[in-house]
């Protein structure tokens, strides 16, 4: 492909979008990619779908390793906590979780997590993971 064309590609479709736009009432993102489910064929190629998943995963990984107390974490509460970031997409306003984390209380740490909104919303995902970090063992 020459640079003319990708210029032209770009002059006519306009800037990327990060975010969902309608085009005749059809979802798109990015440059002209349809992701309406009402439209045979729409969605993002699986490629690109791995590599969101990994960049999300990629940060999740950094926001709960920068977590005091994730350090002193067994695998399985390390797992818990980039699981929640990556759902969450942080913990910043996770005072008293982070305190009894930081504090190595794991029990009290599990009891913020099934006293928040989160567990509310998603309460199987809740009761799992604070069962995971109440006990640092894995669960099915």
């Amino acid at each position: 492909m020459s640079d003319l064309a990708a210029q032209l590609v770009a002059e006519e479709e306009g800037p990327s979008s990060p975010t969902m736009y309608l085009v005749a009432g059809v979802a798109h993102i990015g440059r002209g990619v349809c992701i309406d489910a009402k439209v045979a064929g729409a969605g993002l190629p699986a490629e690109i779908l791995a590599s969101l998943d990994a960049y999300k995963l990629n940060v999740a990984v950094d926001a709960a390793a920068n977590l005091d107390g994730y350090a002193a974490c067994n695998d399985v509460r390390q797992a818990v906590l980039v699981s929640m970031c990556y759902q969450l997409g942080g913990l910043a306003e996770w005072t008293e979780f982070k305190a009894a984390l930081a504090a190595g209380d794991y029990t009290g740490a599990a009891a913020q997590m099934l006293a928040s909104r989160w567990a509310d919303q998603t309460p199987a995902r809740a009761k799992r993971e604070a069962f995971m970090m109440r006990s640092g063992v894995w669960q099915q």
